[in-house]
């Protein structure tokens, strides 16, 4: 990927605009907007969450022209240039459908751009509906167009992560902790990764070290995930955008060592926009922020004192018992941090890939019936059956399925 090796991204950097920041309430969300574009501060229940003013230089839109360096004769010439942001010329604020509208000019060298950002919340819930349009003039090549929220880092950076997945997500395309570091010598920190889709038939999760380092592949396919979530242990965010594929290439991003969760219409990834005339993009989003862990969009199967008991269950006091192979599997030194991840209870069960000896033991601790012929014949299909039985008999619902 071609920008990891150059570099992140530029923020929009410019004058100030005279125009004041306007506040939306959204539930317990409370968010003041920025006179250079989209979010300044953000708390949820009275816990900040996000503070522009906390990030030197940090704008929360994105607007880089790319000037290629030709030299004749040299076939990485396309490869080579500068990134110029752009610059803020003039910004208001405008009422608009309970919300806010920001309209916005920025101008490069060759590109100018109109931006406007409709911004409206959700009346109980602490959500955010963002719609985007942006309008680029001139005669050059835009290499990133998008959004930027700035995430407040919490202390513990091994209680940082992200999942990615799709709709109401039974499970998630792939969730990792971020700079772990503290805990694995040896492992490298995951600071920086996100969802990439490069064409609307195909997408690529993906997770590096550093901005500077090669990233590397977790998933990939045709039916693309349609939300981001950044978590930490007290509260968290999810990017949701229904119909991502349609905007391809198109992009989430979150760098959780400077907190910046970027939205990105058109990214760094891909190859530069050519504009010539005029070119639109637009999108349209959610920010779900939530309190606790784990993402609204990640439909639960146990509460946490269901799971719990799950996982003690799992747990005989021996080396290689149900629980062991699960956390081993997961990354997870303890069942804390398995309640802390995303990890569903069928996923953590399904671990085994069949019924077996570890499966009858849970079982019967859990007063449920274990047929041995069932699980020797058919020990895939009937370790389905388990499942959703240990997950109804705890309390729980699930549509678990091989």
């Amino acid at each position: 990927m071609r920008a990891l090796t150059i570099a992140f991204t530029a923020m929009l950097a410019g004058s100030s605009a005279a125009c004041g920041a306007d506040q939306i309430t959204a539930g317990k969300l409370r968010v003041t907007l920025s006179e250079n574009g989209f979010i300044k501060t953000a708390s949820i229940a009275d816990q900040p969450v996000a503070d522009a003013s906390a990030k030197d230089g940090f704008r929360g839109v994105v607007l880089d022209e790319f000037q290629p360096s030709l030299k004749e004769n040299d076939p990485t010439a396309a490869c080579l240039g500068k990134v110029i942001p752009a610059k803020v010329t003039s910004c208001k604020f405008t009422p608009s459908d309970g919300g806010m509208a920001q309209q916005m000019t920025a101008q490069a060298e060759n590109i100018n751009a109109r931006v406007n950002i409709e911004i409206a919340p959700a009346t109980d819930k602490p959500t955010l509906t963002v719609n985007c349009r942006v309008v680029l003039e001139g005669d050059g090549l835009a290499s990133a167009v998008g959004l930027a929220v700035p995430l407040l880092a919490g202390e513990d950076p091994y209680l940082r992560k992200t999942t990615i997945g799709s709709g109401n997500a039974q499970r998630t395309s792939e969730s990792w902790r971020v700079n772990q570091k503290r805990r694995q010598r040896g492992w490298p920190p995951w600071t920086l990764g996100g969802l990439s889709v490069p064409a609307d038939n195909c997408y690529l999760t993906w997770k590096a070290s550093r901005r500077d380092t090669p990233p590397m592949p977790m998933d990939r396919g045709t039916e693309c995930p349609d939300w981001l979530d950044y978590s930490q242990k007290p509260w968290g965010v999810t990017v949701i955008w229904k119909g991502i594929h349609n905007c391809a290439p198109a992009g989430i991003w979150m760098e959780a060592d400077t907190g910046t969760l970027s939205i990105f219409l058109h990214p760094p990834d891909a190859l530069p926009l050519r504009v010539k005339g005029k070119t639109t993009l637009s999108a349209s989003i959610e920010l779900a922020f939530h309190e606790g862990p784990h993402p609204t969009t990640l439909k639960r199967e146990l509460t946490d004192a269901q799971y719990r008991r799950l996982l003690e269950a799992m747990d005989d006091g021996s080396r290689y018992t149900f629980l062991a192979k699960t956390l081993s599997a997961f990354n997870c030194r303890t069942a804390d941090d398995l309640l802390f991840s995303d990890v569903l209870p069928s996923q953590a069960l399904a671990m085994e890939g069949g019924a077996n000896y570890r499966f009858n033991a849970l079982c019967k601790k859990l007063g449920i019936p274990f047929d041995r012929a069932r699980a020797k014949s058919q020990p895939r299909k009937y370790a389905q059956q388990l499942i959703h039985k240990i997950i109804t008999k705890l309390g729980g619902k699930t549509a678990f399925k091989f």
